[in-house]
């Protein structure tokens, strides 16, 4: 597993000194003390001075399911956009933290808002997995497929939607239970009825409780 080290953080949560990977935490108490620049895209509309006040009012307006380790609002620009925040446990009890802001299938508008590609990979998202060890935060993101092989991955599953290829998008959809995401192909399309959304699966991306496997589908 390839950890990327972001920053070294002594957090002071519930007048508990936060240190130990051991200590068990809900959805809730990650969102709360995840330093706020890594919610910067999503859950915030801007990192920059944001407060602790102000993540406190987004959480009041968010689905919360606690059981499940599950986070997800409307994006507070853009209502195209859903935003999520998943927690899933580990059998070592270091979790696993993904963060997630992506095009909302379902209030789809004609407009495709979704993030431009990210660099490192080829979703069209805002799209993050952290992990929180001894006080400091991870970034673990090495998995997630490439460009070309989500490119590949769809002509050979989807000929027919190859003449849609300009305006094909790739998204992966987090569950609210259990522990595969989705690693989809979707296309928005704007023709003589009303805008709509067609949705692929490409990939299941499953949380092992250690690692993360990639299969397709």
């Amino acid at each position: 597993m390839q950890l990327m080290r972001l920053s070294i953080t002594i957090i002071v949560f519930s007048g508990i000194l936060v240190f130990a990977q051991y200590s068990k935490y809900t959805v809730s108490d990650y969102f709360l003390f995840i330093p706020i620049q890594y919610l910067g895209q999503t859950f915030v509309a801007n990192s920059t001075g944001e407060s602790a006040a102000m993540r406190d009012g987004v959480f009041k307006d968010s689905f919360v399911d606690v059981k499940n380790g599950y986070i997800s609002n409307q994006h507070p620009v853009d209502s195209d956009l859903i935003n999520e925040f998943v927690v899933w446990k580990s059998k070592d009890q270091v979790d696993i933290i993904a963060i997630s802001g992506r095009l909302d299938f379902n209030r789809y508008k004609g407009v495709d808002s979704s993030p431009q590609e990210s660099p490192s990979n080829g979703l069209n998202q805002y799209l993050s997995f952290y992990q929180f060890v001894r006080g400091e935060w991870f970034e673990h993101n090495s998995f997630l497929p490439s460009k070309n092989m989500l490119l590949q991955r769809a002509m050979k599953k989807y000929p027919e939607l190859v003449k849609y290829k300009k305006i094909w998008r790739f998204a992966c959809v987090l569950p609210r239970i259990g522990t595969t995401a989705r690693i989809v192909l979707y296309v928005g399309i704007k023709d003589s009825g009303s805008p709509r959304v067609i949705v692929r699966d490409l990939y299941k991306l499953i949380w092992k409780g250690t690692d993360f496997s990639l299969s397709p589908v």
